[in-house]
């Protein structure tokens, strides 16, 4: 068989270059995408965990206000509550629940919320106490008022400065508004009693002795007396109105049963009657028109007499 054949050139083959890539060049691409990767993460990471904490404080601060709102509440609802002595125990049973009801919706931290009732409690406990406390001093303040009233409605002075001086001692009254109080209180006992002195006297001059024999002062005294002589003269005026209408009462009678077959005025009734002995309207009137009454029935003159007012 032919042979083929070969062709073996005696050349020297050369070969095209190719850029060469350094290691580190190969890396840097990689690289940034990981430091890409990795500051995208951290964002990630750091916005969760703000996100955690800003729900966090959201949950604490949402339990706080409920809190706040309720002690409030509570707060609110003693104004008018004159149960001053159990404010506190109250109040201890009330935060006791109020902690509980908010606990079963709280998703926060509980140490968190434990921290901040604690700290609360502080102010609270101090202002409900307060709040008791200034209670109990207008309550009884007041009642000291009262019976200070009736104390010198009926004359009682111990009972005024022992009352007072006790109001003062136990911080209820201010000391300078108690002296003044009771030495008030106790003048106007003095007055009630040189009133009552005065007003059971006879005549002026001895009102006027009982009057200078007291220790007021020169224009009480002088009061007191221009009183007396206002409460005479009121007191004449009112017994001469009702002396004048049971006159006229008694005097309308008569004149109507004077010439009464049926109910007769008498004599005896005329004599015990409160009219004056003579003059218009008087006994000796009334006692002459029995008489007349008495002479007609003699002569049987049935007829009535016309008579002119009694009274005038």
């Amino acid at each position: 068989m032919p042979q083929i054949s070969r062709y073996f050139s005696r050349e020297p083959v050369s070969t095209t270059p190719f850029p060469r890539v350094s290691p580190e060049s190969m890396t840097q691409g990689i690289r940034a995408a990981s430091a890409f990767a990795q500051k995208a993460q951290q964002a990630s990471t750091q916005f969760a965990t703000r996100l955690v904490e800003a729900r966090r404080k959201s949950e604490l601060m949402r339990a706080q206000n409920s809190w706040r709102q309720g002690v409030n509440d509570f707060i609110l609802g003693l104004d008018g509550d004159t149960d001053y002595d159990t404010y506190e125990t109250r109040f201890e049973a009330f935060r006791k629940k109020l902690y509980g009801t908010i606990k079963k919706n709280y998703k926060g931290s509980l140490p968190d919320f434990d921290n901040f009732t604690e700290r609360e409690l502080i102010g609270t406990r101090f202002e409900i106490r307060r709040t008791a406390r200034k209670g109990l001093i207008r309550q009884m303040e007041g009642q000291y008022w009262e019976d200070l009233a009736m104390a010198t409605k009926r004359g009682d002075k111990d009972f005024v400065e022992e009352s007072t001086d006790t109001a003062i001692e136990g911080g209820y009254l201010d000391p300078v508004t108690g002296e003044k109080a009771k030495t008030q209180a106790l003048k106007k006992i003095d007055i009630q009693e040189a009133w009552n002195d005065v007003m059971a006297s006879e005549s002026h001059a001895e009102a006027l002795k009982i009057v200078k024999a007291t220790h007021l002062s020169p224009s009480e005294k002088s009061s007191l007396v221009a009183a007396y002589d206002r409460e005479m003269a009121f007191r004449e005026a009112q017994e001469k109105d009702v002396r004048e209408a049971e006159i006229t009462e008694v005097q309308d009678d008569f004149i109507a049963r004077v010439y009464d077959s049926s109910n007769p005025l008498t004599h005896s009734e005329v004599d015990s009657s409160a009219l004056e002995p003579t003059g218009g309207g008087s006994k000796a009137f009334f006692h002459n028109l029995i008489e007349k009454r008495v002479e007609a029935v003699k002569k049987e003159e049935r007829e009535p007499y016309t008579e002119t007012d009694p009274r005038k």
